[in-house]
């Protein structure tokens, strides 16, 4: 209760995201277990999503499972939360593979609202930069393949 108040507070969140830079991983915990309560709510808040992005940047995806798992559930609304999408981006940049295509494949199947959309549209942007040049791009390779597909369509139907 504590720990989530000072993740809401405008200036208790930076106390909150200096101990998950500073401190080691296994000694997070509480704050983890505190994001992971409402980990979709904090992942669209203003000062909450901050913390969960430090998360991400900071601790094991073992440590986090829960809370990657509720993300995940809800990738289609964070993405076109005005804070959601951050975490959205940072999953795409900081996740496992499984994850990232998870991600990709919910982006691929919503490319054209996501693309019209103010927040979501940088969500679209570095999906293509991930699984283009990312750190698992090789390995992301279906995924990008039925993005490009949804974006450029088939490049030997004349009319596309």
């Amino acid at each position: 209760e504590d720990v989530v108040s000072c993740i809401e507070s405008m200036h208790g969140n930076h106390v909150i995201q200096k101990c998950v830079e500073q401190m080691p991983p296994d000694s997070v915990t509480f704050i983890i277990q505190a994001v992971e309560a409402e980990a979709q709510r904090m992942a669209s808040h203003m000062y909450g999503c901050r913390v969960v992005q430090r998360l991400l940047e900071h601790c094991a995806s073992h440590q986090l499972q829960n809370m990657l798992d509720q993300i995940l559930g809800s990738i289609d609304k964070l993405a076109t939360d005005p804070y959601g999408n951050y975490v959205v981006q940072h999953m795409l940049e900081h996740g496992r593979v499984e994850d990232k295509r998870r991600t990709l494949c919910v982006v691929e199947h919503n490319i054209v609202e996501f693309s019209k959309h103010k927040c979501s549209s940088n969500v679209v942007e570095k999906a293509l930069e991930i699984a283009t040049i990312g750190e698992h791009a090789a390995q992301l390779e279906a995924e990008r393949s039925k993005l490009m597909f949804k974006v450029i369509g088939d490049v030997n139907d004349p009319n596309p």
